[in-house]
C-alpha cells in the first residue's frame, strides 16, 4: 500500500524530516530512524564540546507523535532548574562496576582495572567530568503530565541510551583486549582505554515533538520519585515551534559550554 500524505507513517516521516532539517541547519550531527535497545528514535542528533582532554557530547533523542488528538492538557508542576541526564564510564555506579568486572575479567584483573578507572575519573577525589555537567535549557512551562500523550517510551529511553553507551564502550575495550596475548599489554591497554572514556561525558536530552496543540508551545514533563532520587524529565514541543525550539536549545548549550571554556568539537 503506497504511503500518502494522509497516513500516520507519512506524517511521522514529514515531522521527523522537519526536525532533522532544523537541527542540521544549526550544525548538529543528525540522523533519522536511529535504532537503539529501546526501539527507534525518529531523529537522533549530537553536538560535541571539547576542553583539553575533556569531551562533552549533547545527545538529542527526538520522538515524533502524530496521533490525531485534541488539545493536550498540561497538568501543573513546579518549574526548577534541572540537570541533564548523563553517562560517563566510571566506578561510582553499581551497574557499571558489575558490567566492567564481568566483561574484563577474562582478560585482566578487574579490581586493578576498576582502581585505574577510579583514579582517572576522580583525580584527587574530584570528578573529572564535573565541568561537563550543565543545567537543562529553560522551558516556558513545566508539568507532571500532558494528557493525551504517551510519554512512557520517551522516559524509558533515558536509561536505555545510557545502557547502550556503556555496552558500546565495553565492547570496544573487550574487542581490543581479545587481540592482545601479553598480560602486561592487556593491563596497560585496559588502563589507557578506561582513562580515555572517563574523560568523556554524554548528556542526554529526550524530546517528543507532537502535532497536538498545547496551551504552551513547549513543556517540560518532570517525574519525581518517592525515594528521593534525582527527578527524570523530558521535553514536549509542539510541531509548529520546531525551528524556534531548536534555535533556543542550541543557543543555550553553546553559551553554557562557552562559559566553561569549551570549544565546539
Amino acid at each position: 500500500m503506497p504511503v500518502t500524505s494522509d497516513t500516520p507513517a507519512a506524517r511521522s516521516l514529514a515531522l521527523g524530516r522537519a526536525v532533522f532539517d532544523a537541527l542540521r541547519g544549526l550544525k548538529w550531527s543528525a540522523g533519522q530512524a536511529v535504532t537503539f535497545s529501546g526501539g527507534t528514535i525518529d531523529v537522533s542528533a549530537q553536538r560535541r564540546y571539547q576542553r583539553g582532554s575533556l569531551l562533552a557530547r549533547v545527545r538529542l533523542a527526538v520522538f515524533c507523535d502524530v496521533a490525531e488528538a485534541g488539545d493536550a492538557t498540561i497538568g501543573a508542576s513546579e518549574t526548577a532548574d534541572l540537570p541533564l541526564a548523563s553517562y560517563t564510564l566510571g566506578d561510582d555506579d553499581r551497574t557499571q562496576r558489575e558490567a566492567i568486572d564481568r566483561e574484563l575479567a577474562p582478560y585482566v584483573d578487574p579490581a586493578a582495572a576498576l582502581a585505574a578507572l577510579h583514579a582517572a575519573a576522580y583525580p584527587h577525589e574530584r570528578s573529572l567530568v564535573a565541568p561537563c555537567h550543565i543545567a537543562a535549557p529553560p522551558m516556558p512551562a513545566a508539568a507532571s503530565s500532558v494528557a493525551g500523550l504517551d510519554t512512557t517510551g520517551a522516559f524509558t529511553a533515558i536509561d536505555a541510551i545510557r545502557a547502550d553507551l556503556l555496552a558500546f564502550d565495553l565492547d570496544v575495550i573487550v574487542d581490543d583486549l581479545s587481540l592482545l596475548d601479553d598480560a602486561d599489554e592487556r593491563a596497560e591497554h585496559a588502563r589507557t582505554s578506561l582513562a580515555v572514556r572517563a574523560a568523556s561525558c554524554d548528556l542526554i536530552h529526550v524530546v517528543i515533538v507532537t502535532a497536538a496543540t498545547m496551551a504552551a508551545p513547549s513543556v517540560r514533563v518532570v517525574r519525581t520519585t518517592l525515594a528521593g532520587a534525582a527527578p527524570q524529565w523530558i521535553d514536549i514541543v509542539q510541531s509548529e515551534g520546531i525551528e524556534a525550539w531548536a534555535a533556543r536549545v542550541t543557543s543555550h548549550y553553546d553559551a553554557q559550554f562557552r562559559r566553561r571554556d569549551f570549544e565546539r568539537g
